[in-house]
């Protein structure tokens, strides 16, 4: 005969898995949940390698795993779940799992501020060869400006010529294969307050002098006027803080060439400067 009260048992069906996309921070898994599950158990293993529990116990149908950030490689990543209640196991796992192979979010270099715009340098990604550069202006929303940037070198640049002058922008830099994104992103980001290098008008002689007229930058509330007379040197100072847009330099010396550039500034900062400079030969 047979026990007719027999064993029961309550069956708990592993999570169907949804996702594993690249994201800030790592990869970012999702699952469906499992009707009276709350918590769950997240697996990964690394190309064909065997399977680790890397969360234990993780509320909701999400886990963002940023072991895969200090790698800083292209890896292929598989991941399952498994439902976890009352702190034990209590469902097998999709041995399939869900995979995505990891990009590494470029690592950014520096925003600077120069006399044509600004210049973004960022390292160069394992395996990738396509970049996507997204910028913010004054702590903004982040906006994709420049959608493919193709190159092969360890050490990447980009010329934003596309900036106004007396703003504080932010930019940071995605891996594409293909035309795709593939990559999370650094949420930082690098910055530069820009103020526009100051266009040269003139440089007008007079006897032992040489006037300097320079067009006003907006956002300026002052500007430092340099000299030199040979073209090797460096620049060094002969104005701090000139209030309009030109300056005259007396007790020069006859029959020589100065040259003159401006950097313009306000609180917030100072601009780069026309390197080439203007010259006069004072009379």
């Amino acid at each position: 005969g047979y026990d007719l009260n027999g064993i029961k048992v309550t069956y708990i069906a592993a999570p169907t898995l949804s996702s594993a996309a690249n994201v800030v921070g790592g990869v970012k898994v999702t699952w469906n949940a499992v009707d009276g599950v709350g918590y769950y158990n997240v697996y990964r293993k690394t190309g064909s390698g065997d399977w680790t529990r890397i969360a234990s116990n993780v509320a909701g149908t999400s886990y963002t795993d940023a072991g895969p950030v200090s790698a800083n490689k292209v890896e292929h990543y598989n991941y399952a779940v498994a439902c976890s209640v009352n702190g034990t196991e209590m469902s097998a796992h999709d041995d399939t799992g869900v995979d995505t192979t990891f990009y590494q979010a470029p690592k950014l270099g520096s925003a600077t501020s120069t006399e044509a715009g600004v210049t973004v340098t960022w390292n160069a990604s394992d395996g990738i060869t396509e970049y996507s550069l997204w910028r913010k202006v004054n702590g903004g929303s982040w906006t994709e400006i420049v959608p493919s940037i193709t190159s092969t070198g360890s050490t990447i640049s980009y010329d934003d010529a596309s900036v106004t002058s007396n703003n504080t922008y932010t930019y940071t830099v995605r891996c594409k294969v293909s035309g795709n994104l593939v990559s999370g992103y650094n949420a930082t980001g690098v910055s530069t307050f820009y103020l526009a290098a100051p266009a040269l008008v003139s440089a007008t002689a007079g006897t032992k002098s040489v006037t300097v007229t320079w067009q006003s930058v907006n956002g300026a509330t002052s500007y430092d006027v340099y000299r030199k007379t040979d073209l090797n040197s460096e620049w060094g100072i002969v104005k701090a803080g000139a209030g309009g847009t030109s300056y005259t330099d007396t007790g020069l010396t006859s029959g020589v060439v100065y040259y003159y550039t401006v950097v313009a500034k306000n609180d917030d900062g100072r601009s780069n400067f026309v390197h080439a400079g203007i010259s006069a030969t004072a009379k």
